[in-house]
């Protein structure tokens, strides 16, 4: 949240946004004053079952992170609030990394990870930006036909589904993967890069 919050101020946000999400999977909503506070219960329920998962999982992570040392470069995190993580020296050594995790965790496992670029976060495969935006939607009250996603990297595919946002785009410098993801389901891929391919998208959608 400190992140967001000093890129807001950095980049002179003009206005307060209705909701954050933040980690992926934290949901933040802002009081009367302009303050964001968590959504309760979805953040407790959300850390409860984390540190469940991540306590079941400790040989899992401990194969892995053996594994990551002996074959790789990439640094293992362990800090407050991210206690299972990685960051590799290059794109196409993630690429290994991530391949080698989905021999090992099994599809019936509840561990998932995140990872956007060279940087990876292991954690509950029912509490990223998908479910999150869901969550956010069900409190709004709308459904999936009044949803609207867009996303560049890995991080955001689960969030890039029609199930949850029947209106999905990425711009033109994702990767390769959430491109040809989103095309599948006749999402819209921006000609344009970066924040001007967002405009580019939500004009697409709402012009």
């Amino acid at each position: 949240m400190e992140h967001l919050l000093q890129g807001m101020i950095e980049s002179r946000f003009e206005f307060l946004p209705d909701f954050v999400v933040v980690r992926e999977r934290e949901i933040f909503l802002p009081n009367s004053v302009g303050r964001f506070v968590p959504v309760s219960p979805w953040n407790e329920k959300c850390e409860i079952d984390l540190q469940k998962l991540l306590k079941k999982s400790r040989k899992i992570l401990k194969q892995i992170r053996e594994e990551v040392g002996e074959h790789t470069g990439a640094e293992w995190i362990e800090q407050a609030g991210e206690p299972a993580g990685l960051i590799s020296r290059t794109d196409l050594e993630m690429d290994w990394i991530v391949k080698r995790i989905r021999e090992i965790v099994a599809p019936s496992s509840e561990l998932g990870w995140q990872r956007n670029s060279i940087y990876l976060r292991f954690g509950h495969k029912g509490y990223q930006k998908g479910s999150s935006l869901a969550e956010l939607a069900r409190i709004f009250g709308l459904g999936a036909e009044q949803t609207f996603a867009m996303g560049d990297s890995h991080n955001d595919l689960e969030m890039l589904d029609v199930g949850v946002a029947r209106h999905i785009a990425c711009p033109m410098n994702s990767v390769e993967e959430v491109k040809q993801h989103v095309l599948g389901q006749q999402g819209y891929l921006s000609s344009n890069s970066y924040s001007v391919g967002v405009f580019e998208a939500l004009g697409h959608f709402f012009q």
